[in-house]
């Protein structure tokens, strides 16, 4: 966990350091066919 990206209080995690949360975790990131972001807000 100490090692995972931080993602700020605020509830957003900025767009350009999406992909960096699915690198750490090993997971594929392609943006959707639109564009969008693949995580969701809460």
């Amino acid at each position: 966990m100490k090692d995972a990206p931080s993602i700020g209080t605020d509830g957003e995690l900025p767009a350009g350091e999406e992909e960096a949360v699915f690198k750490h975790y090993e997971l594929a990131y392609e943006p959707g066919a639109g564009g969008e972001r693949r995580l969701a807000r809460r």
